[in-house]
């Protein structure tokens, strides 16, 4: 199920409906957790997979997935046939909602299941759903299908492309909000972005070109608080250094008081950045 010599099994919880395994990499030591699902046709009966699941998600605060067979559609589009939201959409919605999870678009097939038929039911039955700090570990992740030799049921491969053994940490600057055109430059940022999906992946997606354009915006805006503070420093002490040779000019005097005015600026937002 998963190499031994590059992952370390540190715990695992068999449900009646889910298998969930904790790994930790031998190489990096990042920890992380799979669940595999395959969810019951009963109503009932899949009560105990959102409680099983619930109590994985809320004991593990990892980067982690969940994927496999849920049973069940999330949106009336995953079917080919024309269908109303259900309480088996709802609850599973609501479950997804509860936990923050990130519903992934899937990549080349519409649906993941076909009935036998002349006239088939085609349904999105088979899907991954990852949390937060799984995306914040692998940005680049996505689920797209794979051929289907024999099943039903379409492979789903759950791909991190381009790998990164580390969160990337991000924190809103205070500094930015010295900015005072930074709230219209959000919201023309977040019209301009347009992108197909679910809700949930449409909001995950905007929010991480977000991420992108402050990070681009507080370079362009501030820079280098240090470096322009340094900057400003050799100016004032090249004039400095003139005035008491007496080889200064007026405009030269004039421009030192508003560099130590510009300093003082800068200093204050390096202030506001380190707190």
């Amino acid at each position: 199920m998963w190499r031994g010599e590059e992952f370390e099994l540190l715990d695992r919880h068999d449900g009646v409906y889910s298998l969930a395994c904790l790994f930790k990499s031998r190489r990096t030591g990042q920890i992380w957790y799979s669940v595999r699902v395959h969810a019951p046709n009963n109503r009932k009966d899949i009560r105990i997979l959102w409680r099983e699941l619930g109590d994985i998600v809320g004991l593990w605060d990892f980067p982690g997935c969940i994927g496999g067979d849920f049973n069940t559609i999330l949106f009336t589009e995953e079917k080919n046939r024309d269908c109303t939201i259900n309480r088996g959409m709802s609850n599973f919605t609501k479950f997804i909602m509860d936990w923050n999870l990130i519903d992934l678009p899937l990549c080349g097939a519409i649906y993941t299941w076909k009935n036998g038929q002349v006239d088939p039911i085609f349904c999105r039955l088979d899907r991954f759903l990852i949390n937060s700090r799984w995306e914040e570990l692998f940005p680049d992740t996505i689920q797209s299908d794979n051929p289907r030799p024999v099943s039903d049921h379409t492979p789903i491969l759950l791909s991190t492309q381009g790998l990164r053994f580390g969160p990337s940490f991000y924190k809103f600057e205070h500094i930015w909000l010295e900015d005072p055109s930074l709230k219209d430059k959000i919201t023309g940022w977040w019209n301009e972005f347009q992108v197909k999906g679910n809700p949930g992946y449409v909001l995950w997606k905007k929010l991480q070109w977000l991420k992108q354009k402050l990070k681009t915006c507080n370079w362009d805006t501030f820079g280098s608080t240090n470096a322009k503070m340094e900057g400003l420093l050799e100016e004032i002490k090249e004039i400095d250094f003139k005035e008491e040779r007496n080889c200064a000019t007026m405009e030269e005097s004039e421009k030192k008081v508003d560099l130590k005015l510009e300093y003082k600026r800068w200093a204050r937002l390096e202030d506001i950045r380190l707190r």
